[in-house]
């Protein structure tokens, strides 16, 4: 299973997250990201509108080829795993004995693609379920601070740590908006919150 991660050149790839080898030690393989150099064209379009390719050998290049030429494949067949109408990443079965999979096989792992999508789709939902209660939860003892205090301001960057933690966020801001001097509003930042290793302002 490879997982289409955003790389920080801006660029997405698809890196390994879990397999079942063939030989216990290709437990050891390391498996580069595959980036879209590796694929055609035409078979990366198919893979993100959703459909599934089989890939002879002879049409891999870059990190995709490097891991076929390790592990004696000659062919893959490669089955996009969709969460909510996008990949997610893909379900890739590589064989060294075979090039094509029937239609009986085709449909089977269309259907545990489906199955993976729907699991990683209810993961994400229960976790944003507990993160929106502890958002909830972090609003109401914010709010109960604020009215027994004489100063909401006593309390504020107390508030945004606690915002930015649950959030796992880099930043957090409140910003006020007021007035230049040529009466235009302009938002001027008034507290901030950096997470540790962050430098606590943007400079423009």
């Amino acid at each position: 299973i490879f997982q289409r991660r955003l790389q920080a050149d801006g660029n997405y790839a698809s890196e390994y997250k879990i397999g079942l080898p063939e030989r216990v030690e290709d437990n050891n393989i390391h498996f580069p990201p595959i980036t879209a150099d590796d694929i055609k064209e035409v078979y990366r379009r198919r893979i993100l509108d959703g459909e599934m390719v089989v890939l002879p050998q002879s049409e891999m290049y870059g990190s995709m080829l490097e891991i076929a030429q390790q592990q004696g494949t000659i062919s893959a067949l490669i089955m996009p795993i969709m969460v909510e109408g996008q990949v997610w990443g893909t379900l890739a079965l590589t064989s060294a004995i075979r090039q094509d999979w029937n239609v009986s096989e085709r449909d089977a792992l269309h259907a545990a693609a489906d199955i993976l999508g729907a699991a990683i789709q209810r993961q994400r939902d229960a976790e944003a379920l507990i993160k929106r209660e502890k958002i909830l939860e972090i609003v109401s003892i914010a709010a109960r601070r604020f009215l027994r205090s004489g100063n909401w301001e006593d309390h504020i960057q107390n508030v945004l740590e606690q915002l930015g933690l649950v959030t796992s966020v880099s930043r957090v801001y409140i910003s006020s908006v007021e007035s230049n001097e040529n009466g235009e509003a302009i938002a001027k930042l008034r507290y901030s919150w950096a997470a540790e290793g962050i430098d606590s302002q943007i400079n423009d």
